[in-house]
């Protein structure tokens, strides 16, 4: 009896055993189906099969009345703007039980073949179970607010003048203009309806990869789209957008549009352009034209396609330009060097031995357009009497009494800038103007920073060396963060 009942105690034990095995299974397998639940509307993919229509919804064979047991078995996806009018051979009739909609968009079930029979819609959502309509839909059409034309546009962007200001005084001006930063859908996108905020979050994701994969940093405006905020493809807003004018100056706010079809991307990135001449700057300020140029003060020769690598041709690095050629130009006529190069559409190199090394890794067919292409530059030799021109852009002590400056420095920057009141760009002479800018506004110190930057205000000698000293000037430019510092002789 004693054996006995020890017998049936161990057996009671091993069974019990398997019963916990058993339940732990079970456990895990009801942890898999939480996990292979239903996704979200939002998490299905942007694409049908990969061609350029947006995917309308996924059916799905099996269903249940738990959220996280449904949306098993076999899987279909639709495409928007599909229709099915279904047959009774089709395997897929009389098996969908389960249904995930895509935001802003609706799938209409009919009970028969060829849209007869009741008809049922579903709206964007997770539809885990199907009910007296489970096992029963035969044909189908799925319609989502936007159409497919965002997948099919060949992106573009480009500068877009907000505002002119043309400053006829004496005094430095303020150039305001109350901009917007955004996504508007055309006509081609929504059929002139109007689309909730929701539905336009949906479109805009799918055109900010559609710029990112086509444009990335933009050949035309230098702009880099993968890295374009997702608050630029939301709902628009308007801000005030503010530049300094200097004296006697026009200046003109521009802002990067990007445009797919009839959509329009406006874009966070502004620039404040100043141009010398308030008509006919453009021609001045674009002397892109590879070759020789127009005049002989601008003179340039191009003198091929030239392969580059990790380690440069051209020694010193490189400075970005919105207008390469002739930036790069002047910049390498200033520093007193006879060859430049552009690169990667706007990357300019310069250096004073630039003739001897450009070539040492012999010659390339890859670039397009005068501005170089992928680790190819073309290399321009500026033509005989421009060096030497403009003595007031060298850094140091200027030539004359009424144009005297000192460099002081290469100081640190930061996002709270050292030197208050923003800042203007100038893509040519930047050293003269700045120091020009300072001086009408009675102030004793300016910096350049980023080659073009050019920052003055009445206490930046007080406020220039907050950050600490840089090395990262060059040319008496400034730098990425850095700024070189003038001082302007009593």
């Amino acid at each position: 009896m004693i054996r006995a009942e020890k017998g049936l105690f161990l057996w009671s034990t091993d069974l019990m055993m398997e019963s916990i095995l058993c339940f732990a299974l079970i456990g895990l397998c009801s942890i898999s189906f939480v996990i292979a639940g239903c996704p979200l509307p939002g998490d299905l993919p942007t694409k049908w099969h990969g061609n350029d229509v947006f995917l309308c919804a996924r059916v799905y064979e099996h269903a249940d009345h738990q959220a996280h047991r449904s949306c098993y078995g076999a899987q279909r996806d639709i495409p928007s703007e599909g229709d099915f009018a279904g047959a009774r051979s089709d395997w897929w009739n009389d098996r969908i039980s389960s249904v995930v909609v895509r935001p802003g968009c609706r799938l209409s079930v009919h009970w028969d073949t060829r849209f007869r029979g009741s008809a049922f819609h579903l709206n964007s959502g997770v539809h885990k179970h199907l009910r007296g309509w489970n096992d029963e839909i035969s044909s189908w059409s799925c319609v989502c607010e936007y159409t497919n034309a965002p997948l099919m546009c060949t992106p573009t962007d480009s500068f877009r003048t907000l505002k002119s200001c043309q400053n006829p005084g004496s005094l430095e001006m303020k150039c305001e203009y109350w901009a917007q930063k955004g996504l508007v859908l055309g006509n081609s996108v929504t059929n002139g309806r109007s689309v909730s905020t929701t539905v336009e979050a949906t479109v805009g994701v799918t055109i900010k990869k559609v710029f990112s994969a086509s444009l990335g940093v933009s050949h035309t405006t230098s702009y880099d789209w993968s890295q374009t905020r997702s608050t630029d493809y939301s709902s628009v807003v308007t801000h005030k957008v503010s530049c300094s004018v200097p004296a006697g100056r026009r200046l003109d706010i521009r802002q990067v549009i990007g445009e797919c079809g009839d959509t329009n991307v406006f874009t966070g990135h502004y620039e404040c352009r100043d141009s010398e001449i308030p008509d006919g700057a453009s021609q001045r300020e674009n002397p892109e034209n590879p070759g020789q140029s127009g005049g002989p003060s601008t003179s340039y020769t191009a003198v091929g396609c030239y392969r580059d690598q990790t380690v440069r041709a051209i020694s010193g690095g490189f400075v970005t330009y919105h207008q390469p050629i002739a930036s790069c130009f002047e910049r390498s006529r200033l520093a007193g060097n006879e060859y430049f190069a552009i690169q990667a559409g706007n990357q300019c190199f310069t250096s004073s031995d630039a003739g001897q090394t450009y070539n040492q890794y012999g010659p390339s067919d890859a670039c397009q357009d005068g501005r170089g292409g992928s680790w190819a530059m073309t290399v321009y030799r500026i033509n005989q009497g421009n060096q030497g021109q403009n003595q007031r852009e060298n850094p140091g002590q200027s030539g004359g009494q009424s144009t005297s400056y000192t460099a002081v420095g290469c100081y640190q920057d930061q996002a709270v800038r050292a030197i208050s009141g923003g800042f203007v760009t100038y893509r040519h002479q930047p050293l003269a103007r700045c120091f020009e800018r300072s001086r009408l506004a009675g102030n004793e110190y300016f910096a350049i920073q980023a080659g073009n930057q050019c920052f003055t205000s009445s206490d930046a000698g007080q406020t220039y060396n907050q950050y600490g000293p840089s090395d990262a000037c060059q040319d008496g430019r400034g730098g990425h963060w850095a700024m070189t510092v003038y001082r302007i002789n009593n």
